[in-house]
């Protein structure tokens, strides 16, 4: 093939172009920093062919470094969103649907699929009050897609997680320095409680993305971009409402969805979290230009204040939007339950909850939220105090920079405050809550890994002692559990070893060149742990559960169970049975009796610390046809099947028309 250049002409040209590059790099290698001759231009200005391919050389260079700085921040991303992904999604089938709610929530949603009734949720036959509808209309698709499994149940919740990092993601994005933003993925994306949520058939998951949704769209909103000085980041100087109105109605969207998801605290907490910042944010603007906390204050609550704030909210917007994503759903089962699920839902699950604990679930109003928090939130919980300590400093120095750390802090803090008021108290409660404190650490963990930290080493040093510390009693405790209830599962107690190895090793070299990387480090040793926990743990426990082996390997001749239940039986039976179970207690013995000797098809679950109380209660000959492990519910030893037994019965019949008989003779 000729390309119109002879073969000599291209090795001239090539040689001409290729040698004094070689020789510029041999010079330049001797003397360093100096320019060479070969790049000085010709007379009139223009460059020689060696000073044009040194040009190009540097240039391309230039270039180079450039496309690798960019992909070095590019793998850490990918790097960052592998982990959360996985942590979220894998193995979400490998373990079974756990008592209660799981069962509950998924027995619901395929009680609604087989009956075609998509507006009244039915547990066990009966109305279910709980929860509002949203969580069972996701789970129906996936049902009907992957069947009634445990992967089909877990999925919305799954996808709400991502969302929930990618909404953190996004608002971080637009608050602080480039780079910044995955380190609020990583951190709430490892979290103990927020990945619990994240991988259970429950709505806290789809509650915290409404949430989380409604108010990136607020900070996207009021923050133009990420502030390059004190005064930069607002869209408006000291305004701190978005004044677009499609912002708003995106807001309130999400935050009728969050009504669907869980009820009315779908609008009251993030509304509490705007008003709250909005007041904290305009009193340090206020302290600022007047310098009195005092005056400042006065004027936040002059009452035509009060009402601007509350216009810039657009409530009218707010009631139409709610009215017209949500309100027809409550109307509907209002009016096909003619009122009993609003009373159900509204009086004994939100009244009722806030004015008495149920269920058993109590707690110190003061300590258990705190407690929640530090455990819930671990391992990055063990830096709260130096999130303390950063976000003062920040406010001293430039108050305007640390508006999106106090955001943060508000969104974390109301929802503590807000059901530490509550006489029912669970840890799921203020999960919500997590996203906005790894908002807040974001510039924490940034500052920290560029060295340029706000805070003394000693507290660093602290902070990381703890990581250390804890991690090795949570191996240790990982381990014994393992050893005693998990057989073949010991080695479940090095989870916690990287954790331990890197926080030992950061916290001697606070201060020094390799506390950036080992801050790198040790923030995917903390997504590490919790992956593993959440990845290997969860399913290595699910495997002490019998429950579905119980129910598949049935005794002989029996081919279409029909169960029933000894006492309440618990959701995960109802689930994995498929079946509306009749249930027997003390005083209907002689009912138990007749459903068993019906038919051999029949079996009778039963607790096994009850299982002999119960055949002398029931009168016939029974016998254990099956048994389980109870696990995680220890006290009850195992789950039994217990099944009629006719060959015991014809024996005992005969001892019995034989002793009548010897009666006669005699």
């Amino acid at each position: 093939m000729n390309f119109g250049v002879s073969g000599a002409e291209c090795e001239r040209r090539i040689g001409h172009s290729v040698w004094p590059i070689i020789g510029i790099a041999i010079r330049n290698r001797k003397r360093p920093g100096m320019r060479p001759a070969a790049t000085r231009p010709r007379s009139g200005g223009h460059l020689n062919d060696a000073g044009a391919a040194e040009m190009w050389w540097q240039s391309g260079m230039t270039r180079i470094r450039g496309c690798r700085g960019i992909s070095s921040e590019l793998l850490l991303m990918l790097a960052v969103s592998g982990v959360v992904v996985a942590t979220l999604f894998a193995r979400l089938d490998d373990s079974l649907l756990w008592d209660d709610d799981e069962c509950r929530n998924a027995r619901c949603s395929a009680e609604m699929l087989a009956a075609g009734d998509l507006i009244v949720p039915q547990f066990h036959g009966q109305l279910r009050t709980h929860k509002p509808v949203l969580l069972y209309w996701l789970m129906i698709p996936c049902m009907v897609i992957l069947g009634t499994t445990e992967l089909a149940a877990r999925l919305p919740s799954a996808m709400c997680g991502l969302g929930t990092v990618i909404c953190v993601w996004l608002s971080a994005q637009r608050c602080y320095p480039a780079g910044a933003a995955k380190y609020a993925s990583l951190s709430l994306g490892s979290s103990l409680l927020f990945v619990m949520a994240a991988r259970a058939a429950t709505p806290d998951s789809l509650l915290i993305f409404c949430i989380a949704a409604a108010l990136s769209v607020y900070v996207r909103g009021t923050w133009a971009s990420c502030p390059t000085d004190e005064k930069s980041g607002l869209r408006r100087e000291s305004c701190f409402m978005p004044s677009d109105r499609s912002h708003w109605i995106l807001i309130y969207f999400f935050m009728a969805l969050g009504v669907l998801a869980k009820g009315p605290v779908g609008v009251v907490l993030p509304l509490l979290v705007v008003a709250v910042f909005l007041c904290l944010a305009l009193l340090i603007v206020g302290v600022n230009a007047i310098g009195s906390w005092r005056n400042a204050a006065v004027q936040l609550m002059h009452p035509e204040r009060l009402m601007s704030l509350v216009w810039q909210l657009y409530p009218i917007t707010g009631i139409i939007t709610v009215s017209l994503v949500a309100i027809p759903w409550y109307v509907a089962v209002t009016i096909a339950t003619e009122g009993a699920w609003l009373r159900g839902f509204l009086l004994d699950h939100n009244l009722g909850r806030a004015l008495q604990a149920m269920e058993g679930h109590s707690g110190h109003p003061l300590l258990f939220y705190p407690v929640t928090l530090c455990v819930g939130f671990f391992p990055w919980s063990v830096l709260l105090t130096v999130l303390g300590i950063d976000f003062c400093r920040q406010c001293r120095q430039s108050p305007h920079a640390a508006l999106p750390m106090l955001f943060g802090l508000c969104w974390a803090a109301v929802p503590v405050g807000l059901f530490s008021l509550a006489a029912t108290q669970l840890p799921s409660y203020i999960t919500p809550g997590y996203p906005g404190l790894a908002l807040a650490f974001t510039p924490v963990m940034h500052r920290l890994i560029r060295g340029a930290s706000m805070v003394s080493p000693i507290w660093l040093r602290m902070a990381f002692g703890t990581s250390t510390i804890v991690s090795a009693v949570v191996s240790v405790v990982l381990a014994t559990a393992a050893a005693d209830y998990l057989p073949g599962f010991a080695w479940l107690g090095w989870i916690p070893v990287p954790l331990l190895i890197v926080s030992a090793v950061l916290c001697g070299k606070i201060g020094t060149p390799l506390q950036g990387r080992l801050a790198v480090c040790w923030c995917f040793a903390a997504a590490f742990f919790t992956a593993g926990l959440f990845i290997a743990g969860v399913p290595a426990a699910s495997e002490q559960r019998g429950l579905v082996e119980l129910l598949r390997d049935l005794p002989p001749g029996v081919s279409n169970p029909v169960y029933a239940s000894w006492g309440t039986p618990r959701a995960s039976w109802i689930y994995y049975t498929g079946q509306n179970l009749p249930v027997f207690a003390a005083g209907s013995e002689a009912e138990a009796a007749m459903f068993l000797k019906e038919s051999d098809n029949h079996l009778l679950l039963v607790f096994g610390d009850t299982v002999s109380l119960v055949q002398e209660q029931i009168g016939v000959p029974t016998r254990v046809c099956g048994r389980a492990s109870a696990f995680p519910d220890l006290r009850r030893h195992s789950i039994c099947l217990l099944q009629f037994d006719r060959q015991e019965s014809h024996i005992h019949r005969k001892l019995i028309l034989s002793g009548l008989s010897a009666g006669r003779n005699k």
